[in-house]
């Protein structure tokens, strides 16, 4: 009966929220500079892999920003949750 019972996600305090989202911030600034060099460095145009190396990196900052979103929620007072 109480097997479905889902806890509501723990309520963040909002500088410790904004903290890690810088942290994050700085990871996808770094993802964007890789993505930058893959786009313009010839050495690795010519690769076979370029496309694949790309799609990796869309991939870390998609998820980057799932965790960004999540941070947010869980920074918000639950009363001000919709």
């Amino acid at each position: 009966m109480f097997d479905d019972y889902d806890p509501p996600a723990p309520v963040l305090d909002p500088e410790d929220a904004l903290e890690a989202k810088l942290r994050l911030g700085v990871l996808a600034s770094n993802l964007i500079e890789r993505a930058d060099i893959m786009c313009t460095d010839v050495g690795i145009l010519r690769t076979s892999i370029t496309g694949q190396l790309l799609q990796t990196v869309a991939s870390d900052f998609s998820k980057l920003v799932d965790a960004i979103e999540v941070l947010e929620r869980r920074s918000v007072p639950a009363t001000r949750q919709s």
